[in-house]
């Protein structure tokens, strides 16, 4: 549900766009990005992921997404590819569950999305960034658009994030109807 969300989410906020790079990790924040990956390239867009070779799938989730993504023609490629061409990045790196700096290379990419001039679209929470505490330990994604799942995230209202996350909306993914049940 997370990557049809984002996918809704994306198509709301830039309808146009054509040429996408889904930046993903190797958790359940990338197995969203792979599922939003697939929904663009199945509308017929050129949406393309890219990946540190050490962020291969480690979630069945994230799995589970990625070969849905490659059995529907998809194709993965690694950050020397660079984001040429795109209109837009999607950060899937890292979810809500990360506390730590991100290491030199996922740092190194952050940067290379950071500098690419691109808008960056953030599933859940810019990657880099605490969620709970709104702090930045390391490199952090500069967001120009978060959507974020499930429920608002006390620390994207605070201390670094207030220059990280750029917009900010919310998808419930339904749960709130099943707790209102």
């Amino acid at each position: 549900r997370a990557g049809q969300a984002a996918w809704r989410e994306l198509l709301a906020h830039w309808p146009g766009l054509q040429r996408i790079v889904v930046v993903c990790g190797p958790g359940n924040n990338g197995g969203d990005g792979y599922e939003l990956c697939r929904h663009a390239h199945e509308s017929g867009r050129d949406a393309r992921v890219l990946r540190l070779e050490s962020h291969a799938p480690r979630t069945d989730l994230a799995r589970r997404a990625s070969e849905a993504f490659r059995e529907a023609g998809g194709r993965v490629a690694t950050p020397g590819s660079g984001f040429a061409g795109a209109q837009l990045v999607v950060d899937a790196l890292f979810g809500i569950g990360l506390s730590r700096a991100p290491d030199a290379d996922t740092a190194a990419l952050i940067e290379a999305i950071n500098g690419s001039g691109l808008p960056v679209f953030s599933l859940d929470v810019p990657s880099g960034l605490d969620a709970d505490r709104g702090s930045a330990p390391g490199a952090v994604v500069r967001a120009t658009h978060t959507l974020q799942l499930l429920g608002p995230h006390t620390g994207l209202y605070t201390g670094d994030a207030l220059d990280c996350t750029g917009t900010l909306s919310l998808s419930t993914l339904g749960a709130d109807d099943a707790l209102a049940r």
